[in-house]
């Protein structure tokens, strides 16, 4: 939000540059992006947290840098005179739905004459980025940018009948004052007439009710609108405005009556306007609910040994109303928060405030005091982490893809649009699913990466979505995945990498069977479970669905939940002595079927529970007339002392007749 220090000055004696004013204002939390000068003006660029509705206007700034510099602020005088004119006017004006606009001020103005704005408002208006249009639309503007508190002026003439404010119909149009027609969805706020829609209420004005030259009467009318329904037609018109970006947050149900009069008082002054009506404020005032608070517990969040006497000063210049606790304990109060800070509604955002204005910088060094936590519970591993950086250190780079993709990337990689999670206001059609597999991103990356190396490497951690509903949450599943794709189309180099991820991990039982998901993975491809429960996917992707993505290699790859590699993660760890005695290897070739897998031949080996088995894996492996040969990597070791040749031929003895009884296995003797 864009604000001229000589605006600011206007409520608040500023006497620092602007730097030191900058400074404090970021140290006590609004922060201040960027410091410019334009036709001789100072302009601070704030960003605005968006709890903090009441720094949405220059006042509110000001009320911060008042307390901060501990000077009074001075705030405009509102509206005063209550003679009407003598041509005095009526609007009916009603609401379907209380909850979308719970507070507001409407009164009908007339006696105006449309012109020029005044060179000062002029000129205000273009430093914060809002075009002049004229008198009265740039008075509107004016006092939103000063209160905060957005409004709008209806041309009275242009009414027909009553006003009703509802929620619109799904497929309902209102043609807006920039001549756009907008096609409205179910839920949005609206303002009708007799006749027709007038107002897309929170975002922009009707073009059918718009202030011209020849308007004479106005209505104006300031209202307080339900956030969420504001956001929601926001997103779903891609339409966002100054006012909407204000009525998204939690105004303060007080304002609108303070920024009916401040308007109503520059519109006389500058328009030659006259009240023509009541001025009618629905549910105003508002008492805001009170709290308790320990002054100890402040202390205790704050570390610090602040006075009573400090801390009321500092609430009390920040609007707070401080009363003698309701119990007559002397360490307590009840605290009753400004209606313009609903963001505060406990001893800890007492704590927040009191520390922002004392200056975080003040606080005394000292150490966090307390004992060390021992219990294993308090201790929680980052397996993220642990994986990133196995990963990163076999030298394979980490991507980041959006959450979102478009149909065509669904259809691609073998998805059905009509089971995948479809975003109800999609921005644009790029966005219009949640990705029900990070290998959409992934693979479009490779697609990318190809044009400038010859291999390519990459994974990513990052959330899927599915439209089956989480029976905890009841919102659509969302699972945590870790994906990896190569272009080493190699089975057993993507078959390493998941088992170094399992060994990482501390998981042991991680079986790799026959793959019964062939949505896009090749024949050559397994499913890891673990006790029985399938966490993931590896191998080759089909040829396909890499030619939907252009292509040209093969590639392997693997996607597993991760959060289930979490639940059956273990951190212990088993120490063992180092071997007294040599270890003896041996390699053994079996000729094996086509249909039976690596683990099979692993799994019947481990079966014998042979204590002097040290180590056994696979060497290497290649089709041989129909059938596939597979090199035994063996290696054995006796603790008790050296072994020697017989118990070492009784124990390949044991390892091949279990392969022979198991799997058929035939030793290959050349």
């Amino acid at each position: 939000m864009l604000v001229p220090l000589s605006w600011l000055k206007d409520f608040v004696t500023l006497t620092e540059d602007e730097e030191k004013i900058a400074e404090k204002l970021l140290l006590s939390g609004t922060k201040v992006e960027e410091i410019t000068r334009k036709d001789g003006e100072v302009v601070f660029d704030f960003e605005i947290t968006p709890n903090r509705g009441d720094c949405l206007g220059v006042i509110g700034i000001a009320r911060e840098a008042s307390v901060l510099f501990e000077e009074k602020l001075r705030l405009p005088e509102p509206f005063s005179e209550t003679v009407l004119t003598s041509r005095r006017k009526s609007i009916n004006f009603s609401s379907v739905d209380k909850s979308l606009c719970p507070y507001y001020t409407i009164g009908i103005i007339d006696n105006i004459k449309v012109e020029k704005s005044p060179e000062w408002i002029r000129k205000r208006l273009e430093l914060v980025g809002i075009r002049p249009l004229n008198n009265i639309v740039d008075i509107t503007n004016y006092v939103m940018m000063e209160t905060g508190q957005p409004m709008h002026a209806f041309d009275y003439d242009k009414i027909v009948g009553s006003l009703i404010l509802r929620a619109s119909k799904e497929g309902e149009k209102v043609i807006t004052i920039d001549g756009k027609e907008r096609k409205l969805h179910k839920g949005a706020i609206i303002i009708e007439d007799s006749e027709k829609l007038i107002d897309l209420a929170g975002l922009m004005g009707g073009e059918n009710s718009e202030v011209d030259e020849n308007t004479s009467t106005i209505v104006l009318h300031v209202p307080i609108y339900n956030s969420v329904a504001i956001r929601r037609t926001s997103q779903y018109t891609s339409l966002r405005t100054e006012a909407s970006n204000r009525f998204e947050k939690q105004l303060d149900p007080n304002g609108h009556r303070y920024a009916f009069e401040r308007a109503l008082h520059l519109l006389k002054i500058e328009a030659g306007g006259n009240l023509a009506s009541n001025i009618r404020s629905i549910n105003y005032p508002v008492k805001s609910e009170s709290f308790e608070i320990s002054i100890e517990r402040v202390r205790k969040i704050l570390g610090l040994s602040i006075s009573e006497d400090d801390l009321v000063n500092i609430l009390s210049n920040l609007g707070f109303e401080i009363l003698p606790s309701p119990s007559l304990n002397e360490s307590r109060f009840e605290i009753r928060p400004p209606t313009w800070r609903p963001d505060v509604k406990s001893t800890e955002d007492i704590a927040e405030e009191i520390g922002r204005i004392w200056g975080y910088n003040n606080f005394p060094k000292k150490l966090p005091r307390g004992d060390i936590p021992t219990h294993e519970d308090s201790f929680t591993v980052d397996w993220a982490k642990r994986v990133r950086n196995l990963l990163t250190g076999l030298g394979i780079n980490e991507t980041y893809s959006h959450s979102m993709t478009d149909a065509k990337s669904v259809t691609n990689i073998d998805f059905d649009t009509e089971k995948t999670l479809k975003v109800n206001n999609r921005m644009t059609v790029d966005y219009e699913y949640m990705r029900p597999t990070l290998l959409i991103g992934l693979l479009q990356s490779i697609e990318i990466n190809l044009n400038h190396f010859d291999e390519v490497e990459l994974f990513e951690f990052g959330r899927t979505f599915s439209t089956q509903i989480d029976t905890k949450t009841k919102l659509p599943s969302q699972s945590n995945k870790i994906s990896l794709t190569t272009t080493k189309a190699d089975y057993f180099y993507i078959k390493g990498i998941v088992e170094q991820i399992l060994n990482t991990m501390g998981i042991k039982e991680g079986e790799f069977v026959k793959n019964e998901n062939d949505s896009i993975w090749t024949e050559e491809s397994s499913t890891l479970k673990i006790d029985k429960e399938v966490i993931g996917y590896l191998g080759f992707v089909k040829a396909i669905t890499l030619k939907n993505f252009s292509i040209n290699k093969k590639i392997v790859a693997f996607e597993l939940d991760f959060d289930k590699l979490i639940k059956f993660s273990s951190t212990k760890k088993i120490y063992k002595a180092l071997l007294t005695y040599p270890t003896v290897k041996e390699d053994v070739s079996l000729i094996i079927q086509n249909n039976i897998t690596v683990d099979s031949v692993l799994n019947s080996i481990k079966s014998l529970n042979e204590k002097k088995i040290l180590n056994y894996g696979i060497g290497e492996i290649f089709s041989l007339e129909g059938k596939k040969s597979v090199l035994l990597k063996l290696e054995y070791y006796d603790p008790k002392g050296t072994m020697e040749d017989k118990e070492i031929v009784s124990i390949r003895k044991k390892i091949i007749e279990k392969l022979k009884k198991d799997l058929q296995a035939e030793i290959r003797s050349k």
